[in-house]
């Protein structure tokens, strides 16, 4: 065999077949070619700095549309909260003012509680039935958290009195309130809706004062707040000589005046007792 040196191929002497090859490269492909590495690169880079572009402008956009989709749902749940709020506070009987005030509270609440809402068992009407409780205990207002709680499950929401004094009690409202402060705030509630003139409310809510002086309350704990004022507003209407019926209180604290003649009768008993 012989070896053809431009060619790079083995030849037979024989019968001239071409056994094998070599490659050989010339001196002008080593002068002349580009190097394959460095026009590859030149090619493919922008590619790949393209797509990743692209896919992270996908991840972005995704991204934005959940923040969006996030966003838009929360204040759809917190309006809804908003108008519950305002539903049950006018049924509550409070002003306007105090219906502002616990929308305020509110909205301090949805901040301080915004990451948390959906989780620990925290939601936007569990926190709008907090903010009355708020305003009810802030200005003394005769309304229980059992009555905020029941309004709020009327409309549906699962809210509890436990759950409204977990969120009031950690903002640092004072829940614990004397009989004798309750019934107080009971008095003047029923004193206000009764229909006589201002200064016939005077003279009974100056002889309810006078009646507690001397009522020994610790006799009377864990009785309704609510049913013993109303008791109290019948006695001292009577000792004023004012128009006002047992059934005329009854109706404003919407209870039965059976309940209510039969506290007068017993809360009678005990000041005459304490009197002899």
């Amino acid at each position: 065999m012989i070896l053809d040196p431009e060619r790079g191929e083995y030849v037979c002497t024989n019968c001239g077949t071409v056994i094998d090859v070599e490659y050989v490269p010339s001196v002008s492909q080593l002068q002349n070619e580009p190097l394959t590495s460095v026009s590859d690169e030149v090619g493919i880079v922008p590619n790949v700095q393209d797509l990743v572009k692209k896919e992270l402008g996908k991840i972005r956009m995704m991204k934005l549309r959940k923040l969006d989709f996030d966003v838009r749902s929360r204040l759809r749940v917190e309006k809804r909260a908003i108008s519950c709020l305002k539903a049950v506070a006018r049924k509550l009987g409070l002003g306007e003012r105090q219906i502002e005030l616990a929308l305020q509270i509110l909205r301090r609440l949805l901040r301080k509680y915004g990451t948390d809402l959906g989780s620990r068992d925290i939601s936007s009407y569990k926190l709008a039935a907090a903010a009355v409780l708020y305003v009810v205990l802030m200005h003394n207002l005769p309304v229980s958290p059992r009555e905020i709680a029941e309004e709020f499950q009327k409309l549906g929401h699962k809210v509890s009195t436990s759950d409204m004094l977990d969120i009031v009690s950690s903002s640092g409202v004072a829940l614990v309130r004397g009989l004798s402060e309750r019934v107080k705030s009971y008095v003047g509630y029923i004193i206000s809706r009764l229909n006589i003139p201002d200064v016939e409310k005077m003279k009974i809510s100056r002889e309810v004062a006078t009646i507690l002086e001397d009522l020994p309350l610790r006799k009377l704990q864990g009785k309704s707040p609510k049913t013993l004022a109303a008791a109290l507003v019948v006695i001292a209407s009577r000792r004023v000589k004012s128009p006002i019926t047992i059934v005329d209180v009854a109706s404003v604290l919407n209870v039965s005046p059976v309940t209510l003649r039969e506290h007068v009768r017993r809360i009678e008993k005990m000041i005459r007792g304490k009197v002899q």
